[in-house]
C-alpha cells in the first residue's frame, strides 16, 4: 500500500486485518466478545484509534481492556507483515459508545461466539484424542502451539534429502520446545548438507529408516504427504503436520497448511512466538538459514513484508548476518567449483535461449571430485542470465529413476510442470522424480517446461 493512500482506506484495511487476527491468532482468554465498529487514523498515519463494542458486563469489559492491551505489540507487528506501510501507526484501543444499533452487534457477537465456541471445541478433540483421524482441516500458530503444549515428547522430521528449509525449521522449532522442557528427537533419513553441518544442533540429528520409541507426537516439516520424509513408522504417533507447499493431503490429526509463507520457517517463527518462547541465537540462526535458502536470497517464492518482519527479528538477535550467509553460501568444495564448470559447458539452451537444460550424474561427480552435497543450489546459476526464464537440471539415478529439479522466473509455473509426473513445490521452484527411459524423460519434461514457458509471455 503507498503511504499516499487516504487514512480512510488505510483505517479499513487495518480493521479488517484486526478483525482476522482477533478471531483467529489471539488466544487470550481474557479478551472477550469483541467486534470492530471502526478504525480512525490520523492525517499522518501516525495514530490508529480502533473502536470496538463488547458483549458482557463491566468485569468483562476491564478484562477485556487490559488484554487488548497486552496484545497489542503483537498485533502491530502483524499489522506491519501484512499491509505495506512505511510505518505501522501506533494502536489505541478505545471502546466505541456511539454505536446506535446495538441489537445487530449483540447478535452478530452471539453468532461469533457461537463459531469460535464450535472451532475451539473440534480443536480441543483433536488435541486430546492421540488415536484421532487425520482431520483434513488446516488450522493455524496458535492451535499448533496448544496442540505443543498438551504433549511433553517429540520426534521432528522432514523431507528426504532436507534443504535449507527443512533443516531451519526442524532445528528452530527443537531448540524452542527443549526451551519448554520437552523432550524432542530430530529424525531423518538423510544427511544435513556440508554447509550447514557445523550450525548449532546439526550433530544431534538422528538418521533412521524407520522410527521407533515413546513419543506423544511426531512433527513433520513442510512434507506435502506422510511418506515425504522417507522415514517409517511415522503413522503410528499422533502426527502435527506444519506446510506451505501446494498440494498437501492434510494428512495429520492437527494441521496447519500456510501457501502464502515463504518457507516453513516463517511457520515455525509464529508458532515460536503463540508458545511464547523468545529468538535465542540458535532459534534465530535456524530461522534464517530456511528463510534465506527458500527464497534464493530473497529472489523467489511468495515473498512478503512478513518474510522480512522475520529477517528484522534476526538481525535483531544481534546474531552475525554477513558470517552466517557466507556460510550458507560460500562454504562449498572445489569439487563443486569444477562440478559448476563442467556443467555449464555442457549447458543447452531451447527455446530460444529462454530455456538451460542441465545435467549431472555420478560419473561427472566422481571425475569433478564433488559430491551431491556439492550440487545444492547450482539448478539456479542459469537464472541469472536475462534470457533465461526456466532451467531444468536432469540427475540421473542408479535405480533408473530421474531426479528432476526446476527453477523458473515471474510468471513461468514450473510446479505445475513438476504436477504433471506427481511432483510438487512452489511455483518457480519445484522438483519431482521419475521413473522411465532417461531420453523419453528428458524429451516430454523440456518439451512441458517449453510450453510453460510460452504460456507465460
Amino acid at each position: 500500500m503507498a503511504q499516499g493512500l487516504r487514512p480512510e482506506r488505510v483505517g479499513e484495511e487495518i480493521r479488517e486485518e484486526l478483525a482476522s487476527l482477533l478471531a483467529r491468532d489471539v488466544h487470550d482468554p481474557g479478551i472477550g466478545f469483541v467486534t470492530l465498529t471502526r478504525v480512525k487514523v490520523s492525517p499522518d498515519l501516525q495514530l490508529a484509534r480502533v473502536f470496538y463494542t463488547l458483549l458482557g458486563d463491566e468485569r468483562a469489559h476491564k478484562e477485556t481492556e487490559k488484554a487488548l492491551t497486552r496484545a497489542t505489540p503483537f498485533l502491530r507487528r502483524q499489522i506491519g507483515a501484512r499491509i505495506r506501510l512505511r510505518r505501522v501507526p501506533e494502536l489505541r484501543f478505545e471502546f466505541d459508545r456511539s454505536v446506535e444499533n446495538q441489537d445487530r452487534i449483540e447478535r452478530i457477537l452471539i453468532d461469533l461466539q457461537t463459531e469460535r465456541e464450535a472451532r475451539a471445541a473440534a480443536q480441543e478433540e483433536a488435541v486430546a484424542d492421540p488415536a484421532a483421524p487425520a482431520s483434513h482441516v488446516s488450522l493455524d500458530a496458535g492451535a499448533i502451539a496448544d496442540a505443543l503444549r498438551e504433549r511433553q515428547s517429540f520426534i521432528l522430521t522432514s523431507h528426504a534429502r532436507p534443504d535449507g528449509d527443512a533443516v531451519g525449521s526442524q532445528l528452530a522449532l527443537a531448540f524452542a520446545l527443549r526451551a519448554l522442557g520437552k523432550t524432542v528427537r530430530v529424525v531423518d533419513k538423510d544427511p544435513v548438507p556440508g554447509p550447514y553441518r557445523e550450525f548449532p544442533g546439526v550433530a544431534d540429528i538422528e538418521l533412521a529408516g524407520t522410527v521407533t520409541g515413546d513419543a506423544d507426537a511426531v512433527v513433520t516439516l513442510e512434507c506435502s504427504d506422510l511418506d515425504r520424509p522417507g522415514v517409517g513408522g511415522l503413522d503410528q504417533y499422533f502426527v502435527i503436520n506444519i506446510d506451505h507447499h501446494l498440494g498437501n493431503e492434510m494428512y495429520g490429526q492437527v494441521n496447519w497448511f500456510d501457501l502464502s509463507a515463504a518457507s516453513c520457517t516463517e511457520m515455525v517463527a509464529d508458532v515460536i512466538d503463540s508458545l511464547g518462547v523468545a529468538w535465542t541465537a540458535e532459534i534465530a540462526t535456524h530461522l534464517y538459514l530456511g528463510i534465506v535458502t527458500d527464497t534464493g536470497g530473497f529472489r523467489h517464492g511468495p515473498i512478503s513484508a512478513r518474510t522480512f518482519e522475520l529477517a528484522r527479528r534476526v538481525a535483531e538477535t544481534g546474531i552475525n548476518i554477513p558470517e552466517l550467509s557466507r556460510r550458507i553460501f560460500d562454504s562449498f568444495s572445489i569439487g563443486r567449483v569444477k562440478l559448476t564448470g563442467a556443467m555449464l559447458s555442457r549447458m543447452e539452451l531451447r527455446a530460444g535461449g529462454r530455456l538451460a537444460v542441465l545435467e549431472f550424474d555420478d560419473a561427472l561427480l566422481a571425475a569433478c571430485g564433488a559430491t551431491i552435497d556439492d550440487t545444492e543450489g547450482l539448478v539456479n546459476l542459469p537464472l541469472g542470465a536475462e534470457e533465461v526464464q526456466a532451467v531444468v537440471l536432469f540427475k540421473p539415478q542408479s535405480d533408473g529413476t530421474c531426479r528432476i529439479s526446476l527453477r523458473s522466473k515471474d510468471a513461468v509455473d514450473v510446479r505445475a510442470v513438476a504436477a504433471q509426473w506427481k511432483g510438487g513445490g512452489h511455483k518457480n521452484a519445484a522438483g519431482v522424480t521419475i521413473e522411465g527411459p532417461s531420453d523419453a524423460i528428458r524429451r516430454d519434461v523440456v518439451a512441458a517446461v517449453e510450453q510453460a514457458i510460452d504460456a507465460a509471455q
